[in-house]
């Protein structure tokens, strides 16, 4: 009996260090994030509509809030359960975003998943976004996937001290 409690309680002492050790990862993502245009690809596209010009990430237990800044456009805010079901996201009066996250543990990354309906689903696009931190950099990976043509975004980000 004695031998059980033990087991247990090193399972428990286990697990808890799993958690605190993922949380410590996903806690370097914690940060306000400023856009290096130089470094990085728009794929082609206009650079105020290829990535946002700041990103803010905050945590609360399980839950993401992502705060996206473009320019010349409103301030897109969400808050994502960490692998829980995607939520929907009014971007504006025509464009429906449904959205989640999930973390890679392995990889220490996050990845983003996006479905968009504009004007009632008559356009709707697929993005994934993957999200990794090198030292004082954020690399944000995106590609987006249209009817008539995938486009790739490569976006790095400078730590905000």
């Amino acid at each position: 009996m004695k031998l059980k409690k033990q087991i247990r309680c090193m399972l428990a002492v286990g697990v808890i260090f799993i958690g605190i050790q993922a949380s410590a990862q996903s806690a370097k993502f914690i940060s306000r994030w400023q856009i290096i245009k130089g470094q990085s690809d728009f794929g082609g596209l206009e650079e105020k509509i290829a990535a946002p010009n700041t990103i803010k990430l905050a945590m609360n237990a399980d839950s993401l809030f992502v705060y996206r800044e473009f320019a010349q456009m409103p301030v897109l805010e969400e808050r994502l359960k960490i692998g829980a079901p995607d939520v929907e996201t009014l971007v504006d009066q025509k464009t429906l975003k449904l959205s989640g996250v999930n973390w890679d543990k392995k990889a220490n990354q996050f990845i983003f998943r996006a479905t968009y309906e504009i004007n009632g689903a008559q356009w709707v696009y697929w993005r994934t976004e993957t999200w990794k931190v090198k030292g004082e950099l954020l690399e944000v990976q995106r590609t987006t996937i249209m009817p008539d043509k995938v486009d790739r975004v490569k976006a790095v980000y400078q730590k905000v001290k």
